[in-house]
């Protein structure tokens, strides 16, 4: 069976799902448990967010944006606020300003074998008398996804370039086969609404996993799984992290709605010069 779980690194935040390969019989976990210090600091809402190109090249395909939005759209609806996500639009420009003139709260990149790789093997150096679990961490062979943030206490180590990899940025792994369509199984691909929801979450300062194998922010998920509902468990992470949340009454619809209007908002906005949800380009 293959699995993915998600790992946070102490000493650096790091949220991931990773794939583990196991017999059959056997499901593998590489999870540390929750770093040291607890939540991250809540974030002020709205959250801005922007879509980068990975550093070889790729680009968020418009069908991939759009399974992307549709996702913050149905995550916005268990929130009681009046907007949650917003995206400041991409460009060739490396980072784009906000109104405010900050960069985007987050950012989502597509990444291959230059970041999903082992690190002990690429910088021996950082790890030298770090222990044997420490090194364990920073392998990301099998990894999916990766959500890159410091220590609630600012703690920020890396054995990476941090300019090329910045901290509040997830990465996808571009080699992967995924499935971007939350109404179509697919049981050879990923299910990128499960790992984006999870990975989203983890970047609005949720820093630990919930115990309920039907939640969204459980550690692991299969290759054709979905997990779109927010339960009890997740609600309350949220909740923990300090944010107003409610139930929603109808998942399904939620889904439904965030999806076709997710769609169809993204191409009546490309349409128009510009879209009260999404910053312009500065």
């Amino acid at each position: 069976m293959v699995q993915l779980s998600k790992r946070t690194v102490r000493g650096v935040a790091i949220a991931a799902l990773v794939v583990g390969v196991a017999t059959p019989a056997t499901a593998v976990s590489i999870d540390p448990g929750v770093i040291p210090g607890g939540y991250s600091a809540t974030r002020d809402l709205p959250v801005s967010y922007q879509f980068q190109t990975s550093w070889d090249g790729i680009v968020w395909t418009e069908e991939e944006k759009d399974s992307a939005r549709a996702a913050l759209d149905f995550l916005s609806g268990y929130f009681l606020a009046p907007s949650v996500f917003v995206e400041v639009l991409s460009s060739a420009t490396p980072v784009l300003l906000t109104p405010a003139g900050k960069p985007a709260d987050f950012t989502l990149r597509w990444a291959g074998n230059d970041f999903f790789k082992d690190w002990v093997a690429a910088n021996p150096g950082f790890f030298v008398g770090k222990s044997q679990k420490f090194k364990d961490r920073y392998d990301f062979r099998n990894s999916y996804g990766m959500t890159v943030k410091p220590e609630p206490d600012g703690t920020t180590d890396y054995p990476w370039d941090k300019a090329m990899y910045p901290e509040y940025e997830i990465y996808f792994n571009k080699d992967e086969a995924w499935n971007f369509n939350p109404f179509k199984d697919d049981p050879f691909k990923l299910d990128f609404w499960s790992v984006f929801l999870h990975e989203i979450i983890h970047i609005m300062s949720v820093d630990e996993h919930s115990k309920d194998p039907m939640a969204v922010m459980y550690h692991k998920l299969e290759y054709g799984e979905k997990k779109y509902e927010l339960k009890e468990s997740d609600l309350q992470l949220l909740q923990k992290a300090g944010y107003s949340v409610i139930p929603a009454p109808a998942p399904f619809l939620l889904l439904a709605s965030a999806f076709g209007l997710s769609f169809i908002g993204a191409r009546l906005s490309r349409k128009r010069n510009g879209s009260p949800s999404r910053y312009p380009v500065a």
